[in-house]
């Protein structure tokens, strides 16, 4: 539970750091597919994920509609990339977070 509170966190930092800097990134990670991610992340996970990332939009006065959009976005991504919720504490990479972020915006 830490790890997605840090996890929001980051990304929370990352949106209020928007200065439109072009990144490039490579993904070294394993992907997996829809079905195994369902059964790694659960509800409670994906419920405080989003919670504290809209709350991040909110700070960063997003409107409602695309800090759902954005958040939805970013949880599909993590989920992705991080198929086990205490795997995303990996995610201290700015980059990579800057890149699943421009996908999203």
């Amino acid at each position: 539970m830490k790890l997605l509170l840090f996890l929001a966190f980051i990304i929370t930092v990352i949106l209020a750091c928007n200065d439109g800097a072009n990144t490039t990134t490579t993904n070294t990670d394993t992907t997996v597919s829809d079905q195994n991610m369902a059964s790694r992340w659960d509800s409670t996970n994906r419920n405080s994920f989003l919670f504290e990332c809209m709350e991040g939009t909110k700070r960063e006065n997003m409107t409602e509609e695309n800090g759902w959009k954005y958040c939805n976005c970013m949880l599909r991504k993590i989920e992705q990339r991080f198929p086990i919720p205490d795997s995303a504490n990996v995610l201290t990479d700015t980059t990579a977070v800057l890149a699943m972020r421009s996908e999203c915006l």
